[in-house]
């Protein structure tokens, strides 16, 4: 077993692993291949074991503090937001390019409430806490796809805050300053402490 080769593996060095070596494989074709069904749930199991590890939680801890204290978006979150951002490559594409023609007619199936990429799109985001609503074929543009991008991760951190705050168990985390390197502590939903 690796942990009687290396010991313990403190957070920061811990996370440059696992964005280095797991990450990779955990968002490999997030780009074309939407989170729409249960299939994530074995990525996010994956994710999961390796954060607990890190830290040396138990299998059945709580999951807000993994992501809240190791400064780590749950996949879910992150296999969108590449999507998001594959979303904005292929809206910046030249109106011949495969990829832009291909992205044309995903919102061309999308107005006409037929299954495609945008359709998964749409579906993803309007599951978010709080929804997050997809603009219409003819408004989008790179600049709107930005914003949706914000608006998932806005969407993430009152999603982990509103998880902190309602737990009893983790009454210490409640309302938590972290002390900044200049001028006065604040509230930091993730922060690798």
């Amino acid at each position: 077993r690796s942990e009687s080769l290396l010991g313990d593996v403190p957070p920061k060095e811990g996370m440059a692993l696992y964005t280095a070596r797991v990450d990779p494989h955990l968002t490999s074709g997030c780009e074309v291949a939407i989170d729409c069904d249960t299939c994530v749930q074995s990525l996010e199991g994956v994710q999961e074991r390796f954060l607990r590890r890190l830290l040396g939680l138990n299998p059945r801890s709580m999951l807000a503090p993994l992501f809240t204290e190791l400064n780590v978006s749950p996949i879910r979150y992150r296999r969108l937001v590449l999507a998001l951002r594959f979303l904005s490559f292929a809206l910046s594409r030249d109106s011949q390019d495969l990829v832009r023609l291909a992205l044309d007619d995903s919102f061309s199936l999308l107005e006409e409430d037929q299954p495609g990429w945008a359709m998964d799109l749409k579906w993803v985001l309007q599951r978010l806490e709080p929804p997050v609503q997809l603009p219409c074929r003819l408004s989008i543009d790179e600049h709107q796809v930005a914003e949706l991008e914000k608006a998932v991760w806005k969407s993430l951190k009152l999603r982990l805050s509103n998880e902190v705050d309602s737990s009893p168990h983790l009454y210490l985390m409640h309302n938590h300053l972290e002390p900044m390197p200049s001028g006065p502590p604040k509230k930091m939903i993730m922060f690798l402490r």
